[in-house]
């Protein structure tokens, strides 16, 4: 196997030469890969020309899908199940991690029935969990792999700033997110609600990304809607 990562953790390649650390986490990388491709292979029971693994993977949660081509119909594919595949798996999302800017979501490899292997992978955009990953994931992730708020994406600072509330504090924020949005979002992106807690005088404040609009739920559940600030837009 002749594995070749798609992503570079510490800046552009071919920017400024690697320190020892960055080599080593470069040479980590190569080796797990041929590892992940190996037990890949290895688990097929049918013939094919091109292997796909996608997996998203959040602190204790993986959830993946293996496709082949090479016949029709196609084959049918196979999930490694060794405890080799799993370690290789988290080996390889811990020795990507790069400071400040935390670890992958997901991971995309090609592996070709030649041996070549490519790989990419995906540290910005929410992975595509059915059903979702919950607040609490993202929090432990964070714990495990720091990412500085500079470095977190719009979705996933709303995601933590759900995993700080008390479970009376989420309840009004739900009152909340239901009050702005009463109906069920249809199709596109998930809607949006960064939520914030007023130390003085504990009233959570949710806010739309959409919209703009905020609603703000005092302790005894009043819930007040307020107009969206033109010169404060969300990001």
């Amino acid at each position: 196997m002749s594995p070749r990562g798609g992503w570079w953790p510490f800046g552009r390649r071919g920017e400024e030469r690697p320190s020892a650390e960055q080599a080593a986490a470069a040479e980590a990388q190569t080796r797990l890969l041929g590892v992940l491709a190996q037990e890949l292979a290895a688990a097929q029971t049918e013939p094919w020309d091109e292997l796909s693994y996608r997996a998203f993977v959040v602190a204790d949660r993986t959830q993946s899908h293996v496709s082949l081509r090479g016949a029709w119909p196609p084959p049918l594919a196979q999930k490694p199940t060794s405890s080799t595949f799993a370690e290789a798996l988290a080996e390889l999302r811990a020795a990507t991690a790069a400071p400040g800017r935390g670890a992958w979501f997901t991971i995309s490899m090609t592996v070709r029935a030649d041996g070549e292997v490519d790989a990419s992978f995906d540290v910005d955009t929410e992975p595509g969990f059915l059903p979702p990953a919950g607040p609490a994931d993202f929090a432990r992730d964070l714990e495990r792999f720091p990412r500085s708020v500079e470095a977190q994406p719009t979705w996933l600072r709303e995601r933590l700033s759900w995993a700080r509330l008390t479970p009376e504090q989420r309840s009004r924020a739900e009152a909340g997110v239901g009050a702005l949005q009463p109906y069920p979002a249809l199709g596109g992106s998930r809607p949006l609600f960064t939520v914030t807690v007023t130390p003085e005088d504990d009233v959570v404040d949710v806010l739309d990304h959409a919209t703009g609009r905020r609603a703000l739920v005092d302790r005894d559940g009043t819930v007040r809607l307020v107009a969206p600030d033109p010169s404060a837009r969300p990001r």
